[in-house]
């Protein structure tokens, strides 16, 4: 069991950076996935091989004691294996609403931080092929087109990999019992509020007993929808180069002949909105299309975004007030 996991960390870093000796610090929470990831990184440095490697961790301070805890388990296993360890302290806002984007939005702050400053190539979280199931899963029950399939990437941009993206949290569970490795159970997990905890312990967990290939399939689903937006992503953007036109406003104009072909121009809308943060589900690229042929009327986006169908294009705008100036 342990050589098979210990074999597709190796694949991963032979398929992703096969000519190179990354520096890698690993995103260790105390919980399960990450402590495993952390302990296989170590065994297997030589064979990767990995030129240096480190330990990160983010304590958020929403459980109290619990999560003093998690950070002084975190803290002493990377002085056992003598590496460099980076911790940050972050008080929660006093609103309780959108909690789980204010971490995700100081985690990422911080590991972009050590990338530049402490001489690492990777941040590498524990994501496994369960998490990868539950977002394929919240991304369809929003509402999503191919690029909201393709769910959580192999390897980003900004340096975050994902190294256990393949392998199952049951496997990796037991690659822990077996190996008597130590880890913490964030008690905030089994919080049903939280959506992804609702999908992870109601709906897919039900899934896996009545079809136990379930994430397997879901993962398998994530990785097609990723090699075929990347064959048409050169589409897209053609289709973008031909109809859009960004003006000096921050807003952007859209041919109305180029939604004629609503399957590209579908996906191609949805880059616009990600390129511009602007916050979307399915329904407001279907609106879209909707509402071309209903001039000099104004619709609402998310986050003080709005449009206008003009004569030949649609008109987007991130302030009404802009908007309503054009007419």
């Amino acid at each position: 069991m342990q050589s098979d996991i210990y074999q597709e960390v190796i694949s991963f870093f032979k398929t992703y950076f096969p000519h190179s000796s990354p520096r890698v610090c690993v995103a260790v929470s105390g919980g399960g996935d990450s402590v495993a990831l952390f302990h296989i990184l170590k065994e297997c440095a030589s064979q990767i091989p990995l030129q240096k490697l480190g330990i990160i961790h983010v304590n958020h301070h929403l459980r109290g004691k619990e999560s003093n805890g998690d950070a002084e388990l975190v803290k002493k296993l990377a002085c056992h294996a003598v590496v460099d360890f980076y911790c940050k302290d972050l008080r929660p806002p006093f609103a309780s609403s959108g909690l789980e984007e204010w971490g995700r939005k100081e985690r990422y702050a911080f590991f972009s931080q050590i990338i530049e400053k402490n001489g690492f190539d990777y941040i590498a979280t524990g994501h496994t092929a369960d998490d990868q199931a539950e977002t394929v899963l919240l991304r369809l029950m929003r509402g999503c087109g191919l690029k909201g399939l393709c769910a959580i990437a192999p390897t980003r941009n900004d340096g975050i990999i994902r190294p256990l993206l393949t392998i199952s949290r049951s496997r990796l569970r037991d690659f822990l019992a077996q190996e008597k490795i130590d880890f913490t159970e964030d008690s905030s997990n089994k919080d049903l509020r939280f959506k992804r905890n609702w999908v992870r312990h109601e709906l897919l967990a039900r899934m896996v007993e009545q079809f136990p290939q379930t994430v397997l399939n879901l993962t398998s689903i994530a990785d097609h929808a990723r090699r075929s937006f990347a064959s048409i992503g050169p589409i897209i953007n053609t289709w973008k180069a031909d109809n859009v036109t960004y003006e000096n406003d921050g807003g952007f104009l859209i041919l109305k002949t180029g939604l004629h072909d609503t399957s590209i121009a579908a996906e191609a809308l949805a880059e616009i909105f990600r390129e511009k943060k602007i916050s979307f589900d399915c329904h407001h690229i279907n609106e879209v299309f909707e509402n071309i042929s209903k001039n000099s009327k104004i619709f609402l986006l998310r986050g003080g975004w709005c449009y206008s169908s003009l004569k030949e294009s649609l008109k987007f705008s991130p302030s009404i007030s802009v908007l309503k100036a054009r007419f």
